[in-house]
């Protein structure tokens, strides 16, 4: 790994980030397939996806298409069924809920008589979803600034949503524009005030490195700009080039990968001298408040549950996918309502994951600080068994070093790279797949 880490990082290789290992890619078409023969632990976090938005952004590679009322009445009605028929085949009478995300698309475009409706479900199919206001189970929403007024958020607040998450991306009217976003900065600073007044526990915002036409000094600007808005989590994520997007072919058009890494280190700077703290890599949170705790849960091992089209569910050693496809996003959604109004599985594609990619997933997903102990009492074998030198290798790069003897972790320079830390540590059939999807980004001339 050494050589190899150290030529990319030298040439300013870029990986996208890294939130699921195995990658979809590697699934295969499922016939069939019996929910109840899968281990899900008595933990589970649960996702909704509501793919539906007023304007498709230029960088959106998730399943979407534009609001359809009729369309969007039929999907709920699905979303309810489907909660129904998985709650009784994964026994959600006796699992323990830990995080309910809805995620898309855009879930405010759901009319709030919906949302109480899927919460009724859930509630039904896994009656033990901790209570929110004093259990701390994170409930979530995404929606975008031009949404949210008092009644909505007040709204959210008494279903029982603890967290919303805002996609800002950026806070300069120029990339906003590039980005096709349909708001300004003026309306994203008073939605942010907005959910302040009301009192929302954890407001979110996500921030993009790497729009066509971005700097390091506006990057900069958006940073500062979001410190002072004073949001408790911040997600800082980089452009990642997806497949069928409208970005997808202008890659000479973006920021030179180096100068895309420097931003990273500008957000890590900033963040901290400003109070917050680095929850992982791209996260930073103001202490006792911020999180996302459904993508901590599933990195610590938990299951996670997806409902809609294209929502993907990880059971202990099996993952799969519902209704999807790269290019017809419209037909996915359409073809996952007809198989839920016909009674029929709307699951098409899985995994059941090897004893490698269990270890191989372990890694990666714990790569930013990592048990050794707990990595041997899991699979019977040192970490050094399997991956020879690697941690070692990172040592040497600056990039990681042992707390003690049982405890590895990542640098800060080590977190500035971490999502091609974990693109080390991918089996080679995953690496084969992925190269395939969307090219590696390297320093731009």
């Amino acid at each position: 790994m050494l050589k190899t880490l150290e030529n990319k990082i030298k040439k300013g290789v870029f990986f996208p980030e890294v939130y699921v290992y195995p990658t979809p890619r590697l699934y295969k078409p499922l016939r069939k397939l019996k929910l109840e023969s899968l281990d899900f632990g008595e933990d589970l976090n649960l996702y909704i996806h509501v793919p539906f938005c007023k304007k498709i952004c230029s960088y959106c590679g998730y399943v979407k298409m534009i609001d359809q009322e009729k369309i969007r009445n039929r999907y709920v009605d699905c979303l309810i069924k489907e909660i129904e028929v998985v709650g009784r085949s994964v026994k959600g009478q006796s699992k323990k809920v830990n995080s309910l995300h809805f995620g898309g698309g855009t879930p405010s475009l759901l009319s709030l008589s919906q949302i109480r409706s899927l919460m009724g479900a859930m509630g039904k199919a896994f009656p033990h979803i901790k209570d929110p206001k004093n259990q701390g189970c994170e409930v979530s929403i995404e929606t975008t600034p031009e949404m949210i007024d008092e009644t909505l958020v007040s709204n959210l607040l008494e279903i029982g949503f603890n967290r919303v998450s805002c996609g800002v991306q950026s806070l300069l009217e120029s990339e906003l524009s590039l980005a096709n976003r349909k708001t300004n900065v003026d309306d994203i600073t008073k939605s942010i005030y907005k959910l302040h007044k009301a009192g929302v526990p954890n407001i979110v915002l996500d921030l993009m490195v790497g729009i066509a036409g971005q700097s390091e000094e506006s990057f900069k600007q958006t940073v500062l700009q979001t410190i002072e808005l004073h949001p408790d989590t911040v997600e800082v994520y980089a452009l990642g080039a997806m497949p069928n997007t409208k970005w997808k072919d202008q890659l000479q058009t973006f920021m030179n990968t180096k100068k895309l890494y420097n931003c990273y280190q500008i957000a890590m700077d900033l963040f901290l001298e400003n109070g917050y703290i680095q929850d992982c890599h791209n996260r930073y949170a103001l202490p006792g408040r911020g999180s996302f705790l459904q993508e901590d849960n599933t990195f610590d091992g938990q299951a996670l549950i997806g409902f809609g089209a294209g929502a993907r569910t990880y059971s202990k050693t099996f993952h799969y996918r519902n209704s999807y496809s790269t290019v017809d996003h419209r037909g996915a959604i359409l073809r996952y309502i007809e198989k839920m109004e016909n009674d029929q599985s709307p699951i098409e594609s899985g995994l059941s994951l090897s004893r490698e990619e269990q270890i191989r997933q372990y890694a990666i997903y714990n790569i930013e600080s990592l048990n050794l102990s707990d990595f041997q009492n899991r699979f019977g074998i040192t970490f050094a068994s399997f991956f020879d030198s690697a941690l070692s290798d990172l040592c040497q790069l600056n990039l990681g070093s042992f707390v003690n003897k049982n405890t590895f972790a990542l640098t800060k320079k080590g977190l500035i790279y971490r999502d091609l830390i974990a693109h080390q540590f991918y089996s080679p059939q995953v690496n084969k797949v992925e190269n395939q999807y969307r090219p590696i980004m390297e320093e731009y001339k």
